[in-house]
């Protein structure tokens, strides 16, 4: 995770931020990652996060997914079958979106 702001001391009130770049390049996230004959494409996600403190209060903000990429967070290889396939199933790529950009606010009371 970058810094995007300088971290502030623990409790001292003031702003901090992270900006957390994740890619993956091509890479096979496949149950076939043995013989390497399927691969998934690569992603990319960019969380970016601001809060600021004052004693006993945080206030944070935090964009997750902030490009809105509509990349496969994860993928997998294997034969499935819907109504109407073949009885041994169609093998495919089978993968779970990232979710779409979100905005989450939060206010944390430290006792």
């Amino acid at each position: 995770m970058a810094e995007l702001l300088a971290p502030n001391q623990k409790g001292q009130p003031g702003f901090e931020g992270y900006l957390s770049p994740n890619a993956h390049p091509s890479r096979s996230g496949c149950a076939t990652a043995a013989t390497d004959s399927v691969r998934s494409d690569g992603s990319l996600l960019v969380n970016v996060g601001v809060n600021y403190t004052l004693r006993s209060l945080e206030f944070r903000l935090d964009l997750f997914n902030a490009l809105n990429s509509g990349d496969a967070d994860i993928s997998h290889y294997y034969a499935s079958r819907l109504n109407g396939e073949p009885p041994e199933g169609v093998d495919d790529v089978h993968f779970h979106p990232l979710e779409p950009r979100t905005l989450r606010g939060s206010v944390i009371w430290r006792l």
